[in-house]
């Protein structure tokens, strides 16, 4: 059975566009590539880049094209959500960062020294803003970068497309996330606290 041009376009069209809905998603989300002062055109040449590269390896695992309109939306609704939670997750493990920032900035009095924090395009403590620069350079100049792009990739393994989400395991996995992001903040920050309980304690008693 001979395939036309038109079919064979359209179900490259198909794969490509599934692909990119899972991975520009994720993509918008990550650390340093998905950051607000990062230029919409440029992220979205990132993704579409990555998705073109990622395609013919995921074609295999790809649903078939589907025959009407409501099944494509239904599609790419599941791999855009499933884009958002895997760069949701990979970003809620730098909120300790914000958390021990925000902690060590009351700790050592600098929380009113404020500074423009270009992740969230707000203004936020000093130490956190600083906090979040250094581990943004250390994740590049450190080519962890790569596991989060590989992290995408191997995600076609563990949440197959087409499939309904598995909302359950999202769920507890994102409550995981985030309670052990603010215990890691809180014990990052913890030998700021020690130390200022230490040094209130010592000027207490020098005025005793």
């Amino acid at each position: 059975m001979f395939v036309t041009f038109e079919q064979w376009l359209s179900a490259e069209a198909f794969a490509a566009f599934l692909v990119f809905a899972r991975v520009g998603m994720a993509m918008s989300l990550l650390p340093g590539i998905g950051e607000i002062y990062v230029s919409t055109r440029i992220r979205l040449i990132l993704a579409g880049s990555f998705a073109l590269l990622l395609g013919p390896v995921v074609r295999p695992q790809l649903p078939p094209e589907p025959g009407t309109p409501i099944e494509l939306l239904l599609l790419l609704g599941l791999e855009v959500g499933i884009g958002i939670f895997i760069g949701t997750a990979i970003r809620m493990t730098l909120n300790a960062l914000q958390t021990a920032g925000s902690i060590i900035g009351m700790q050592t009095s600098l929380s009113a020294a404020m500074a423009f924090d270009p992740s969230t395009a707000s203004q936020g403590a000093l130490t956190a803003s600083f906090l979040g620069a250094v581990a943004l350079i250390v994740i590049f100049a450190g080519d962890f970068h790569h596991l989060m792009i590989r992290a995408i990739a191997d995600s076609y393994t563990l949440f197959p497309p087409g499939q309904i989400w598995p909302t359950d395991d999202f769920a507890q996995a994102m409550v995981r996330l985030v309670s052990s992001s603010f215990s890691l903040g809180v014990r990052m920050a913890a030998p700021f606290v020690v130390l200022v309980s230490c040094s209130f304690s010592a000027w207490a008693c020098s005025r005793a």
